[in-house]
């Protein structure tokens, strides 16, 4: 069994992905908490108690943009940009919803989803002068991160569909149907879109128009984000496997068994493919071929359950876990 590096213990269950940024690695915590970690020791350089319940982020620059998805039941959550290096406060802006998901940033623009009243208002927010550039609303919820993808932001939302707003104008250009509500954040490749879905099928739509090009039937829903490794796409799913297909037909390359439900969306690596799973054991899986190359068991009698991407760099991976632990492994075969 692979040892970890070095474990840090948090208070607070990790359910939002790391993102390591230079010598910073970024960890959001239930408890509306942000820290940054040393990638190397696992010791907290810096760390920000937000006011608030669950937190998740960005970072673009020198920039960590945290969102905190509610500061009291019933009440909007709110956006809080921190100084990479330190910590320190920026400024902060109130969102007109809850903040389910962490924000996208493409090009000095940032995009949220906030939720109110089961509906979902997605905004562009310019991050030079902090004004609203648009606001689509949508009809239902979105609890996942928008995505930018060329000219469009592609948001999954509760109503079934993937919708792709103008980055411009926010007008919706396209909406895509699936058979289920989706909770996974869309992914571009390719010219194409890639989404599970809860209707236990991960479905490739035309990026240009909504088109659907193919659709691949899975034992379980699907909640995790796609990953791309060459020609294949890459995802979990709750009944228990790892799936690998071929992107352009949907043809299956590989598929793992992990023993469980696979909540974590796959992070491919230069030697391997790096997912964790409800149990809260971390697998290094073989690119080519999906074979174990080696496994990290979580302690059952705690609640180690891997929710997160694991975060890559250098010849390190990084994974936070539901106790509050995140951990860090060698990235090697």
């Amino acid at each position: 069994m692979r040892r970890p590096l070095w474990i840090h213990r948090g208070a607070a269950a990790v359910q939002a992905d790391p993102v390591l940024a230079g010598d910073r690695l970024v960890v959001c915590g239930v408890d509306a908490s942000v820290c940054a970690l040393d990638p190397d020791t696992g010791a907290e350089a810096w760390r920000r108690a937000l006011a608030g319940t669950a937190a998740s982020a960005a970072v673009a620059g020198d920039t960590v943009y945290a969102a905190v998805h509610f500061t009291r039941v019933g009440k909007p959550g709110y956006l809080a940009a921190l100084d990479l290096a330190a910590g320190a406060e920026r400024w902060t802006l109130e969102a007109t919803g809850q903040l389910q998901a962490p924000p996208e940033v493409a090009d000095g623009v940032l995009y949220q989803a906030a939720v109110a009243r089961g509906r979902t208002d997605v905004v562009a927010l310019d991050l030079g002068t902090r004004r609203e550039i648009w606001r689509t609303p949508l009809a239902d919820v979105v609890g996942a991160r928008p995505t930018a993808a060329g000219d469009v932001v592609l948001v999954s939302c509760y109503d079934r569909c993937v919708h792709a707003l103008d980055r411009a104008t926010g007008a919706v250009r396209w909406s895509a149907g699936t058979g289920n509500f989706i909770a996974a954040p869309p992914a571009a490749f390719g010219g194409a879109v890639f989404v599970g879905s809860y209707d236990r099928s991960f479905h490739c739509f035309d990026l240009a128009d909504g088109a659907p090009r193919w659709r691949h039937p899975t034992g379980g829903s699907i909640y995790t984000e796609a990953a791309f490794d060459e020609d294949r796409v890459l995802f979990g799913s709750w009944d228990g496997h790892v799936y690998a297909l071929d992107a352009a037909s949907g043809r299956l390359r590989w598929r793992f068994e992990a023993g469980a439900e696979v909540l974590s969306s796959p992070a491919v690596g230069s030697a391997a493919v790096f997912v964790g799973c409800e149990s809260g054991t971390l697998f290094a899986l073989d690119r080519e071929t999906g074979s174990r190359l080696w496994a990290f068991e979580g302690d059952a009698a705690a609640n180690p359950a891997i929710k997160t991407r694991p975060a890559l760099g250098g010849d390190r991976v990084f994974v936070g876990r539901m106790d509050g632990q995140v951990l860090a492994f060698s990235a090697a075969p």
